[in-house]
């Protein structure tokens, strides 16, 4: 099956997701979590992680999911006032990408092309992903990111290094924003459109 396969990866459109006009100034910092609340996706580990950052900043989940963890991520709002959950759709999430400084994808299994990690990487986050599944074609490690095993104390050390960090935390932002490029929609078109006149389903 091999030879009848080809490789085209998730998209991101341009159109709204890009980098903030102006440099980040945020304090506290904001550290956005843009994942559905289940347990691949790391929300069972969530309180592991922030519970091993000591600074003060602002932690968002944007995301719902499973119910059961979406209770979890809710509870743990209770016991840290840093973190905060909420549910969007498609037409908002572009804001949340552009108002954070650091984007965290912290899942643990059963993970693909991310929509979530290329969206911030293109809206110019400085991005911790864990090396799971298709997420290294994506992060190269302190190029265009952090790329790190998918363990709690990974991933705070990861992000507390950005926390102290800002030059590395800028250098990251930019260089991520630059590496998504690949990965916008008109290439996207590009690929499907050759690979569908190859089959003669265009013209």
């Amino acid at each position: 099956m091999a030879d009848k396969m080809r490789f085209i990866p998730n998209f991101y459109d341009p159109e709204y997701f890009y980098p903030p006009e102006k440099p980040r100034k945020n304090d506290p910092l904001v550290i956005l979590f843009p994942r559905r609340s289940q347990v691949n996706r790391g929300s069972r580990i969530l309180g592991d992680i922030i519970s091993q950052i000591p600074h003060q900043v602002e932690i968002h989940w944007v995301g719902k999911g499973d119910e059961l963890d979406t209770r979890i991520i809710k509870d743990l709002c209770k016991k840290d006032s840093r973190l905060s959950f909420h549910e969007e759709g498609f037409n908002t999430m572009s804001d949340w990408y552009k108002k954070a400084d650091i984007c965290v994808i912290p899942t643990i299994a059963c993970e693909g092309t991310s929509l979530s990690c290329i969206e911030g990487l293109a809206s110019g986050c400085a991005v911790v992903s864990t090396n799971v599944g298709g997420l290294p074609n994506l992060i190269q490690d302190q190029i265009n990111g952090m790329l790190v095993d998918p363990f709690a104390n990974d991933i705070a050390h990861a992000i507390n290094g950005l926390i102290e960090n800002p030059e590395e935390r800028l250098r990251l932002q930019k260089a991520g924003a630059q590496s998504a490029k690949r990965f916008n929609i008109q290439e996207w078109q590009k690929k499907w459109t050759s690979i569908l006149k190859h089959l003669k389903w265009l013209d």
